[in-house]
């Protein structure tokens, strides 16, 4: 879009002050070949970014979906994907090393009733560690590979108290007693018409932000229902209003 698409980078550069990209890091996409590395689509992004003085944010290292099919359909073992999982954080954390400021290290790693999801990294086969600790090593992997980077844990339906933000949260405050290099949470802020309460959403924020955590909303939209592709003039009010 930046390259074929003059005035929307025109409009990026003038009226912002941070980019992230959608889908270029994300693993399939930036590790589509075991041996291969696709940083083309970030490297441009990136330079983007500092010809136009914004920061950039990384998006994710850790994540159920989008990843490779080398990956995805191979036969390894727990000890084989943590050493791969450990070169790709290196590699591409490294690589951007103090010219991408922050990264989601782990992307969307429990389930609503705040158990931990079933993923290839933690359970199929799984990186060989129980619980949260496979979420542990990879903030610990991307520290060393940029010390100066914030790390973030990021996720979407926990903007509120409930079991889900209950559980990141028991995650977060035992990773910052044990000195685990977590800085922040990332809220995703997928909004419905009927969101949770903002005294909900403060209580959550406050805890957070009580362990010495940063709170940042990661992405924000309120959805609406549509009859025939178009919201009617209450729900845009609706919308307008949260």
């Amino acid at each position: 879009a930046l390259k074929n698409e003059p005035a929307y980078a025109q409009t990026l550069a003038r009226e912002f002050n941070q980019v992230e990209p959608e889908n270029a890091a994300k693993f399939g996409s930036i590790h589509p070949q075991q041996e291969t590395y696709n940083f083309d689509p970030v490297d441009t992004l990136v330079s983007f970014a500092g010809e136009h003085h914004m920061a950039v944010r990384g998006h994710t290292l850790v994540w159920h979906n989008q990843n490779a099919a080398w990956l995805t359909g191979g036969n390894f073992t727990p000890a084989h994907l943590a050493g791969i999982l450990h070169d790709h954080i290196r590699t591409v954390v490294g690589r951007y090393a103090g010219r991408i400021y922050a990264w989601d290290v782990v992307n969307e790693a429990f389930n609503q009733d705040g158990t931990l999801r079933k993923t290839i990294w933690f359970d199929t086969p799984g990186i060989g560690l129980e619980g949260t600790a496979y979420i542990e090593q990879a903030f610990r992997w991307a520290h060393e590979a940029d010390p100066r980077a914030l790390l973030f844990y990021n996720d979407y339906g926990a903007e509120g108290i409930n079991a889900k933000s209950d559980a990141i949260y028991a995650m977060a405050r035992d990773f910052k007693s044990r000195g685990v290099p977590i800085n922040g949470i990332g809220l995703q802020m997928h909004l419905t018409a009927n969101p949770a309460s903002v005294e909900s959403m403060e209580a959550n924020i406050r805890r957070i932000t009580d362990l010495g955590l940063q709170v940042q909303y990661t992405e924000l939209d309120v959805r609406l229902p549509v009859e025939s592709g178009r919201a009617n003039d209450d729900s845009l009010a609706t919308q307008a209003r949260i």
